[in-house]
């Protein structure tokens, strides 16, 4: 064998030892380092990111203020605008109901331009100890003069030098205040005839408290950039420069730009991150160093160690041969275990085993998944503290008598405790006793879960009551009939629908209710041929026999019941009586037919009557002209020329209210059609201004057209349209007083409907009179009050004739006030 120096060996493993622990504080203290940069870089963005986002949160939250300040400013002025100026005691009203909006200014002032030594105080909060603000209701000469001399804008600020002065309230925190003056001119056109001026202090509308424990605004100073001046400011103060950082903002307010400077404090959160990387930076040296001493101290024992196990070794051989039999009866050993605890954990029943006394020793898996309380937290309590509480007593007096042998295995229905205080219901089982190793009896049971069975079970129960009780209390008649014709089934109310006692009887009486029980049984019999297996429910309406062959009228609603194979089980369905209703139909039919009769037979006659009248009518009319007209010669007396004339008024009155008659008997006939063109409808509105004027100059009214020059045309009939339009402005100008207004209109809606319109400022109707009026021959004259002529055909003919077009009249009418009439045709008719 070679010569192995001890020396060169001892100097080798030192070596070696001296390089581990080099390395291991070398890594540490990269791993220090590296951790120390990652966690300063995280750290301080996020203590950046927080100051940034408390930066513009602040800053919006006082941007938004101070713009709502200016929106309340110019709504007050907005109401001066729409005010009489003239009328201060209106102006004071007006202003002073908007309580809400003045709650943000200390004074509030109008300052007419015609006597500004003299404004109207709206609002005034100084008092005579007032440190920060004097009266204004008395303006300084030169306070009027620099508003005077500012440039019209909508909203400016002025600087109030000798009106306000800053004031330190002692607070937490400490506020310097100074009220800002705005103004406002109020104009007529472009010229101000006044000026609105208000005082406000920036913390009436900034929340001061909500800042610092919002967003930690330690310090806030608001001045103006024009005048230099600062209106708010506020400190709480810091005991460290280094604990908070500054931000500068430029605001809009009054027309004016603020200067805003505020700090936020860092806080102690921001000032723990910021830290936390000197921590993690002293925690890795620090582990570092003691890692180093843990290597070092266990490498100069795993030294000794290796003389040690160099003794032990021959040993450990000899022991090997041992070990591995052994290991190999473990493994056998444990492998049947859990093959055991496989089994018994895959139950799905509680198996569980008890001491005499009722201890918990061993419970499986479904433990947890039936009652949500760890296993191995239960082993040890008492089984029956977990078990309903009033069977506790009963179920151990049942174990005591199976442990004395006076009982055999039993089980029994209980509830178990779960882990939300609720019990859920289980069987539990007793089964067998054991005895351990120390000779003690053991108790072997199990629980299965019934919860889901017994709520299927009551679900079962109580669908079974409510679809029992919907059967027998129904008021329809239900049943369930074989393909054969037998009842298979029916509720009492199907045995009062025939009047029979009970559905018993019903039953024992009808063999086959096809052939039966219907009047006319081959439709019955065909109707259900015509059902489809599983289909929709269809309806049949047929006559029947009730109890003793009386006759009624029934509705069924019956479907066809199948199986797979399309083949008819039963017939299921619902029957009620309708003979009552079958009964006023035919009663309703036969009054139909007559009042059919009896209108087309009145239509005949007011045709026939309409036609025999007009022909003396025009002998009447056409001599009456001749003789007024003096065709023939002078007339004398001159009397015979006015009767002459009011016999030829009267006579074209009568013929026009005949050409009504005649017109309404026709389309009550059916005989009236259209003869359709495409209308013109602003010549046709034109038109019947013409005709209509001489009319309404003579009662004294204004006749005003409003129609837009570019309607489109309309398919119509144009004397139909011109009669429609002419009878609405003859309404219109009979119902209205001297003095009034009848106005024609027209408009597209945005359905593309045409709206002619007549609208007057009449005396108006009320609902009651607006259905009477378009109802035939409803006259109204009587309940007006007025000395018109006519029988109540105008509405209603031109209901009739716009009906002809697939159109509708509209009127919305109040009384004292006026009426407005529209023809509406549909859009189908108007020319795109």
């Amino acid at each position: 064998m070679p010569n192995i120096d001890p020396n060169h060996t001892t100097s080798k493993t030192s070596l070696r030892r001296t390089v581990s622990q080099l390395m291991v504080l070398v890594n540490g203290l990269i791993l220090t380092g590296l951790l120390f940069y990652v966690s300063s870089n995280f750290v301080g963005k996020m203590v950046k990111d927080e100051y940034e986002q408390n930066f513009n949160v602040t800053t919006k939250t006082i941007t938004e203020k101070l713009q709502t300040a200016d929106a309340v400013f110019q709504s007050l002025r907005t109401i001066l605008e729409v005010s009489d100026l003239s009328n201060t005691g209106t102006i004071i009203q007006n202003i002073r109901t908007q309580g809400k909006l003045l709650e943000q200014f200390d004074q509030v002032l109008w300052m007419p331009v015609e006597n500004p030594l003299s404004p109207v105080l709206f609002k005034s909060s100084v008092v005579s100890n007032d440190a920060y603000l004097v009266d204004i209701t008395k303006p300084l000469p030169a306070l009027i003069e620099k508003i005077y001399r500012h440039k019209v804008t909508p909203i400016f600020m002025l600087d109030a030098a000798g009106i306000t002065k800053s004031v330190a309230i002692n607070t937490k925190p400490e506020t310097r205040i100074k009220p800002i003056m705005m103004v406002s001119p109020v104009l007529r056109g472009n010229t101000p005839v006044g000026y609105l001026i208000a005082y406000v202090r920036l913390d009436n509308i900034i929340n001061l408290a909500g800042l610092q424990a919002g967003q930690g605004v330690i310090n806030l100073s608001i001045r103006s950039r024009e005048y230099n001046e600062e209106y708010y400011a506020m400190s709480v103060g810091t005991s460290s420069a280094q604990q908070h950082l500054t931000k500068d903002e430029m605001l809009q307010f009054a027309g004016a730009e603020l200067s805003m400077q505020f700090t936020l404090d860092k806080g102690n959160k921001n000032f723990m991150l910021e830290i936390m990387p000197w921590l993690i930076l002293f925690f890795g040296v620090t582990t570092t160093a003691l890692l180093f001493l843990y290597v070092m101290n266990n490498m100069i024992k795993s030294e000794k160690l290796k003389s040690f196990n160099a003794e032990l070794s021959d040993k450990n051989e000899a022991l090997n041969a041992q070990v591995r039999e052994r290991e190999r009866l473990n493994q056998s050993l444990r492998k049947s275990e859990r093959e055991h605890k496989a089994i018994v954990n895959g139950i799905t029943d509680i198996i569980f085993e008890v001491s005499t006394d009722g201890e918990i020793l061993f419970l499986n898996d479904s433990w947890a998944k039936i009652t949500g309380f760890d296993r191995n937290l239960s082993l040890g309590k008492n089984l029956f503290d977990m078990i309903y509480v009033a069977d506790q007593q009963d179920q151990k007096q049942n174990m005591q008598a199976l442990v004395r042998g006076q009982k055999q295995a039993f089980r029994v229905n209980t509830k178990l405790k779960t882990a939300q205080d609720k019990f859920r219901a289980v069987e539990m089982a007793f089964s067998m006793l054991r005895q351990d190793d120390n000779k003690n009896m053991r108790v072997v049971g199990s629980f299965t879960d019934i919860e889901e069975r017994q709520k299927a079970q009551q679900a079962l129960l109580d669908a079974e009551r409510k679809y029992r009780t919907i059967w027998e209390n129904a008021a329809g008649g239900i049943y369930q009939l074989s393909p054969e014709g037998q009842f298979l089934s029916a509720n009492p109310a199907m045995s009062r629908v025939l009047s029979y006692n009970n559905a018993d009887e019903l039953m024992a009486s009808i063999r086959n209710a096809n052939q039966d029980l219907f009047v006319d049984h081959v439709a019955r019999v065909q109707f259900l041929r015509n059902l489809k297996p599983n289909g929709d429910a269809q309806i049949f309406e047929a006559e029947a026999y009730a109890k003793g062959n009386q006759k009624i009228w029934v509705r069924e609603t019956i479907r066809a019941a199948a199986d797979t194979y399309n083949n008819i089980l039963y017939f299921e369905g619902s029957m009620e009586d309708i003979t009552a209703r079958k009964e006023a139909e035919i009663k309703l039919n036969e009054a139909k037919i007559q009042s059919d009769s009896a209108n087309r037979a009145k239509t005949e006659f007011l045709a026939n009557m309409s036609h025999e009248l007009r022909t003396p009518l025009n002998s009447i009319i056409g001599f009456s002209e001749i003789i007024k007209n003096e065709s023939f010669g002078a007339i004398s007396p001159p009397q015979y020329l006015e009767y002459a004339n009011d016999i030829h008024v009267s006579g074209r009155n009568l013929l026009g209210i005949i050409n009504q008659i005649l017109d309404m008997a026709k389309i009550d006939a059916g005989e009236r059609e259209l003869n359709e063109t495409m209308v013109n409808v602003n010549k046709v509105m034109l038109n019947c201004i013409d005709l209509s004027k001489a009319r309404a100059d003579q009662a004294g009214l204004t006749l005003i057209d409003l129609t837009p020059k570019n309607l489109p045309s309309v398919i119509g009939e144009d004397v139909a349209i011109k009669q429609m339009l002419l009878n609405l402005l003859s309404n219109a100008i009979k119902f209205t007083p001297q003095g009034g207004r009848v106005t024609l209109s027209g408009e597209i809606e945005s359905s593309g409907r045409l709206r002619l319109s007549v609208t007057d400022t009449g005396v108006g109707l009320s609902d009651e009179d607006i259905e009477k009026a378009t109802s035939p021959f409803g006259v109204l004259d009587g309940r007006l009050n007025r000395s018109t002529s006519g029988i109540g055909m105008g509405l209603s003919l031109i209901h009739a004739l716009l009906k002809l077009h697939g159109g509708k009249l509209d009127i919305i009418s109040q009384k004292g006030i006026g009426t407005t009439a529209s023809l509406i045709f549909p859009a189908e008719r108007v020319q795109q």
